[in-house]
Order: C-alpha cells, then structure tokens, then sequence
C-alpha cells in the first residue's frame, strides 16, 4: 500500500501525503489489528523515501514492529496529544522543506501548499479484499450468536447500563477482539430520540439494541428493537422488517444510492411511515466511517463486491423509535449477511 500511495505522490507532484485518519493509517501499514478512536492518534507522512509516523508513546509501542521512521509525542492528556501531533507534524514538513502536501480531507497547514487528493481508502473500505471480507464474516458469525442470546440478556437485566455491559462482555467472550463502537442501550420513550444515550434508566419497551464486532481490522454492526407487548409498537416493527426486506430484493448492481434511497421513503410512505424516517439508510462497514451513505444525495454507483449496512428505522417523536441494521453486501441483490 505505501508503494502505491507514493505514486499519488508523483502523480500530483506532491512533495508529501499526510494521512491523519487513524484507519487510513491501518491500511497504508497494512495494520491487520482492531483499535477503537480513543486507543491510538497516528499521523503518518509519506515523502518520495521515507515514512513518518508521529503519536504518543502508547501509540508508536503498538507499530514498533514497523519499519517506520517514529516520531513521539508527549502525552499530557487526550487533548493537548492531539494538537501535539499537529505541531510535530508541522516542525517535520519544514524541516523536510515541504511546499506541497497531499490530504484527503481540506486542512491548512501554515506555510504549507495543501492539495486534495482523491480518497483512496474509501473503496478499500466499501469493495473489501478477499482477507478483510473474511474477517466481516467472522464478526458476522460472532453477531449472529450474541442475537440468539440478547432475549435472556435481556430477561436478567434490569437497568440499560447493565444490559449495556452484558452485551460487551458478550462480544469479547464470543470472539471480537474490540468494539466497532461502544454499544448503545436506549428503551422506552427515549428511544423515539436518535441521539439517546445509555444511562442508568430501567429496561422498558421498546428496547433499541446496538452493537459493533471487530475481528481484525474489519468488524459489523447489529442494531434490534424489542418489544414487550403486541400493539402498535410490534405492529412499525413488523412493517419496518418487511421494508427493510423488500429494498434488499430492490438494492442490486447499477442502482444509484439516490434512486435506492427514494424507493425507501415510497415504501414508508405507503404505510404511513414516511415523515418519521431520520438518516441514510445505510451505513459504512466498521470501523471507520468511511463507505457507503445512501441518501437522497448520493451519487455512489453500487457494484458487486460492495459492503455495507442496511439501517432502517423510523422515530416518531414523544412516543417511540424502531430501529433495524445489519451488514449486507451486493451480488445479483443485496444479501444480509446474518441471514446466510
């Protein structure tokens, strides 16, 4: 991967390429291992020869087997370890005598000529290889087991933190290596708001259930909603199922994202539904958050070999949410993974 990201360096006559999204950094090193945001803060900096990898110490103990030029970094605190890499990373392009930089995402760097370069990862994420595909896989079986077992979890709970903590300590008994993203909790009527939080609050219907797995540098994400009782809130759960399988049917090689988006909200519209949808319906593989976003803007072209989620869910305000997600990837149609 660094031979091929030095040719981006040629071909915009760039001087440099900084990389400063830490799974971006795990792919240009071929890092097959799962970290979550709070754990490593790599910056790399690719020049024509060498390679430059600035962090803390926590972080550069992780890559010590790498052959990579390491820069530290004092660790103070999360914060000030941040903007310390920006500030090393600034005094080692002068000293470099860097005048044009390539990024993938608009930064300004004093002094420095910053030029956009196309975002070579985000395919890396969306069109997995054959080893990463593997470990989506795992993570799919390792979901697939803490599903069957969520019922009962949630019988002995009696509060959303525990049930929370029952969860991740699920996941790491029955194989993943680290979250994809901390799970989530969230019943009653809090659950009509997207943006809840866990808290200490009691387990009541409905239930929105969400949790990530990471096998390697790859993982996949699970989201649920239970209900205790057969009135309406079962009767959106039920609808939602039947939307979320009828776009799988639809969702297939040479669909726009937009076009794919539009038919979702026609099939809620149909039931009702419509004005309480909330987001795309689809989501990037873990980790990252890089991949596929079908919304009403995107102009993404699905191919075969593509991985994503499929999220479905409808918030109505002051009353409740539904909310279903799982990991498909696109053949002749979608596949969802958990039900292979």
């Amino acid at each position: 991967m660094i031979d091929f990201l030095k040719k981006i360096i040629e071909r915009y006559e760039l001087d440099a390429l900084i990389i400063e999204d830490q799974y971006d950094v795990l792919e240009a090193l071929s890092v097959n291992k799962p970290y979550n945001f709070l754990e490593i803060s790599p910056l790399l900096i690719i020049t024509g020869d060498k390679v430059f990898l600035i962090g803390d110490i926590y972080t550069l103990e992780e890559f010590k087997n790498y052959n990579v030029e390491k820069i530290p970094v004092e660790n103070i605190e999360y914060l000030n370890a941040g903007m310390n890499t920006i500030k090393e990373m600034v005094r080692l392009l002068k000293r470099l005598k860097v005048h044009r930089a390539g990024v993938f995402v608009p930064m300004e760097i004093p002094g420095i000529e910053t030029i956009v370069v196309k975002d070579v990862f985000r395919d890396n994420f969306s069109i997995p290889d054959h080893k990463s595909l593997k470990n989506i896989k795992k993570a799919v079986q390792i979901g697939k087991r803490i599903l069957k077992c969520l019922p009962e979890a949630i019988k002995t709970s009696d509060d959303e933190i525990g049930l929370r903590n029952l969860v991740d300590r699920m996941i790491y008994d029955k194989g993943g290596r680290k979250r994809g993203y901390p799970t989530r909790v969230i019943s009653g009527k809090r659950t009509f708001n997207p943006s809840s939080v866990t808290d200490n609050h009691p387990i009541k219907s409905p239930l929105i259930i969400d949790f990530g797995v990471l096998v390697g540098n790859r993982g996949a994400g699970f989201t649920r909603t239970y209900t205790f009782d057969n009135g309406k809130i079962k009767e959106v759960y039920n609808q939602l199922v039947e939307i979320r399988d009828r776009m799988l049917e639809f969702i297939r090689p040479g669909r726009v994202g937009s076009a794919v988006y539009k038919r979702y909200r026609k099939l809620l519209s149909e039931v009702g539904l419509d004005k309480y949808a909330f987001g795309p319906i689809s989501r990037p593989i873990l980790p990252g958050r890089k991949g596929i976003y079908i919304s009403p803007e995107s102009t993404d072209v699905l191919v075969p070999g593509m991985v994503f989620h499929i999220d479905v869910g409808i918030y109505i305000p002051g009353k409740f949410g539904v909310r279903i997600q799982d990991p498909v990837i696109i053949e002749e149609s979608a596949i969802n993974l958990v039900s292979e």
